[in-house]
């Protein structure tokens, strides 16, 4: 990892740990977002959200990808594990309350590093 890895990844794991506490602490717009089957082609201010995270996220991971053109795969892998573990705590998987949160989000943290090392 190239001394520009460490503010990327830290970067990578605040993103992953910031969609778990979105779920958890907005249920409703975590659920609007990703599970309400909306054509969102059809919801310009929706598509646009999308790609302005898109635009924050993707210059993350082309800091921690090995090859530039996986970059946008790499965003992928990080949070679709991001997302996976924030849907498992709302549904109770890793318990409830403050402590199954805090543990979710370090979960998710330690993931996302995980990940960005490859």
């Amino acid at each position: 990892m190239t001394a520009l890895g460490d503010p990327y990844t830290s970067r990578a794991r605040a993103s992953s740990s910031g969609n778990v506490r979105f779920a958890a602490e907005e249920p409703a717009l975590f659920d609007i977002t990703f599970h309400a089957g909306l054509d969102k082609s059809r919801f310009d201010r929706l598509a646009s959200a999308g790609d302005e995270l898109t635009g924050l996220l993707l210059p993350v991971v082309r800091g921690l990808a090995k090859d530039p053109d996986d970059a946008y795969d790499l965003l992928l892998r990080v949070a679709g594990a991001a997302h996976g573990l924030a849907v498992f705590l709302r549904q109770g998987l890793f318990g409830v309350g403050g402590e199954a949160l805090t543990d979710t989000e370090a979960r998710a943290a330690r993931t996302a590093r995980a990940i960005t090392r490859g």
